[in-house]
């Protein structure tokens, strides 16, 4: 006897939205650990920020330093030397420092940078 087209065409149609339904739990997983990679991503971008502002606040505070007058002005020629390449240097240390603020949305300490 042959059976319906129809029917089974309905039958196979009901059990395809039946599956639909259930979530596959392999997705679920991967979504899963997407979400947890972006989180560990987000934790990492902010260490990477954290250390840059530190290592460029500790180069800041070398340049300035080197740039500062001693009481005794005993410097000598190369030191005048030291002294101008540290002055140059720490409006870029200092622009940098405003990009990386700026870059995270703290646009008050860009400006005060």
């Amino acid at each position: 006897a042959a059976a319906n087209p129809s029917a089974s065409a309905a039958r196979k149609r009901s059990l395809d939205d039946d599956n639909a339904k259930e979530p596959d739990p392999a997705v679920s997983n991967k979504k899963a650990k997407m979400d947890n990679n972006n989180d560990d991503e987000d934790d990492n971008d902010k260490d990477d920020i954290d250390l840059a502002l530190d290592m460029l606040s500790t180069s800041f505070s070398i340049f300035d330093w080197h740039s500062t007058d001693d009481d005794d002005n005993t410097k000598t020629e190369p030191d005048q030397e030291g002294k101008q390449y540290s002055l140059s240097q720490i409006p870029r240390v200092l622009s940098t420092i405003g990009d990386i603020h700026s870059y995270c949305g703290k646009y008050g300490d860009a400006v005060d940078a």
